[in-house]
């Protein structure tokens, strides 16, 4: 059977992956955070609007050691910023993990291995 990706918004994460989005902490209100779940992985995509005041946004600051919060219904094998190709430290307490992201310039995405 074809397991199909889902696209996972913060409203509706709840109860569509087991998981929920806990909180991410220490991001600024300029960046877009989306979820999706396929297979045994769920990624954690994170766009970054951090501009100067000047528009149209000609550039983006990036942003660095950001603590992001997980509560997952899961257990976490591996932790996976995709774009700097770096496997991230992670610490699991109860049903919830927390991480630093080192750095985001525009656009990361985390995946998080399940099982």
């Amino acid at each position: 059977m074809k397991q199909n990706s889902k696209n996972i918004n913060r409203r509706s994460f709840v109860g569509k992956t087991g998981a929920i989005a806990a909180g991410l902490t220490l991001l600024p209100g300029s960046f877009e955070v989306s979820m999706r779940k396929k297979g045994n992985s769920l990624f954690v995509y994170l766009i970054n609007f951090t501009s100067e005041m000047k528009r149209p946004i000609q550039k983006i600051i990036p942003c660095a050691n950001i603590r992001i919060d997980i509560l997952i219904n899961e257990k976490v094998k591996r932790l996976k910023a995709l774009c700097l190709e770096k496997n991230l430290k992670f610490t699991s307490k109860g049903n919830s993990i927390s991480f630093v992201l080192p750095v985001i310039k525009d656009y990361e995405v985390m995946e998080i291995k399940l099982g």
